[in-house]
This record gives C-alpha cells, structure tokens and sequence, in this order.
C-alpha cells in the first residue's frame, strides 16, 4: 500500500508551510516534482528549494516527471481537462514504478507538492483518484496550504467579505462567460490570463491584484478598475515577458 501525499506549500514561501506539510515532506520516500519545461523553470527549481530548506537530510528522493501539455484542438473544455489529468496520472504511474525498480521496495509515502491548497482550482486530487484507477493500492492524505487567495487580502491588508455578506469565487473564464454574479458585492478571481476584470460593465469597481504572492518579486496593485486596469494588465504581460511564467490573482469590489 502507497501513502500518497498532497501537500499543500501556499505560494512559494516556505515559511507558509505548516509543521505537518514540513513533516511529511521530511518523511517521506518519494518527492515528485513536476517538470513544465525551460521556460517555468523557476517553479521546478522552486519547489526543489523548499524541500532543501525543510529537509535535515543529507538528501531526499526526489523524482521529476515532464507534465503533459492540454489538447487546445479538442474544443470541448471538460473532455480535455479529462484527457490531460488521465494522462498526469500515467506519469505519476510511471514515476513510481520506476522508482520501485530502482530501489526494490514496494510500500511508499509519496509527496506531491501543490500551489496553494489541494482543495480550491487545483487538480491533484481529481488526478489521485484517476492513478488509483490504474495501481488500486494507495491511501490519499490531503495537507491543506495557504491560498492565494488568503495570500493576496494579507498582503493589501483587507478582508475577503464584507460585514455579513458572501464573496464569490471563480475563474476568469466564468467571469467572461456569465459576467458579475447576481446579490454579489465582492468577487475573487483565479486563473485569469486574459485580465477579464477590463471587461466587467460596472462603475465604482475596486480591484486588488497580486502576482508572485508571497516571493521576493510580489507584485501589489489596487485601485478603481477604471483607473488601473490597463496598468495591470500591462504590468502582468510585462513580468510573464521577464519571468517566463506568471502566477496572479485578485478579488473585486462593487460598491453601489
């Protein structure tokens, strides 16, 4: 039987791991590190970082596997992101066989380490549960981690709702396929390339963003939409052109 571990590691700063996320990782058999190719590098080198500074070992086991890139040609959204998690599970598969091979044991803790927490727009649990089709002999722990979320309302220092009212969250995707959600004051958005605040039909609309939450090169800007949404959104393509990747987030304010 497997121990498989999703860890949740916040944003990139070690220091918001939790003392079980720090244990495990220390305990563990098997790290794998996904490998999104030259140009996400940092988020490779990164991840290897925060098992360096957790670890008191001389050395950890950590295996790296090549994520597999989404079908754009399939058009139809829910079908692709299936096919592409299938094939994240083979490679998870893949990975742990031959590490098996090489070391010749066969109960494993295993540690996946995963942005933010497991549990909000990530898709390693869902991936968990297509290995387990395949090897059927794993038992799934969850570590919750700090979100991005949590991470952008400390650093510009504000709440996520307003006294007695809910926030919705969502992707910039449904922001641009539904638009403002109804009996909605505030919305926090994840996962949105395309700056789809610059689109919403509102006055009197607040945004804080954040890019890097958490790292030596955050990025804070907040103001009226009207006001900073083209600088935003001209700064975000900026630091993707820099870095060559670029993790962001914001939550909106409508206010009457």
């Amino acid at each position: 039987m497997n121990n498989i571990y999703l860890i949740g590691i916040g944003t990139g700063n070690p220091d918001h791991l939790t003392l079980e996320a720090k244990n495990l990782i220390e305990t563990s058999d098997l790290i794998l590190l996904p490998n999104k190719g030259s140009e996400k590098s940092d988020l490779l080198d990164l991840r290897r970082f925060i098992c360096k500074q957790i670890s008191k070992k001389s050395s950890l086991s950590i295996r790296e596997f090549s994520m597999p890139v989404r079908d754009e040609t399939n058009k139809n959204y829910l079908s692709r992101v299936d096919q592409w998690h299938k094939e994240i599970a083979t490679c998870w598969s893949n990975a742990i066989t031959e590490f098996r091979r090489q070391e010749k044991v066969l109960n494993l803790n295993i540690a996946l380490l995963i942005w933010g927490d497991p549990s909000l727009y990530d898709s390693s649990i869902k991936i968990f549960h297509k290995y387990n089709e395949q090897e059927k002999n794993s038992c799934l722990k969850v570590v919750p981690g700090i979100t991005s979320l949590q991470a952008l309302a400390a650093a510009h220092k504000i709440t996520l709702n307003s006294v007695g009212k809910p926030f919705h969250v969502t992707t910039g995707r449904m922001l641009r396929q539904f638009g403002w959600p109804d009996e909605t004051e505030t919305v926090a958005v994840l996962l949105d390339e395309k700056c789809s605040f610059n689109l919403v039909k509102k006055n009197n609309l607040r945004i804080w963003w954040g890019a890097y939450l958490g790292m030596d090169k955050e990025i804070l800007l907040c103001g009226n939409v009207s006001e900073v949404g083209k600088k935003i959104a001209n700064t975000r393509l900026t630091a993707k052109q820099k870095y060559g990747w670029i993790m962001d987030t914001y939550i909106l304010k409508f206010q009457p």
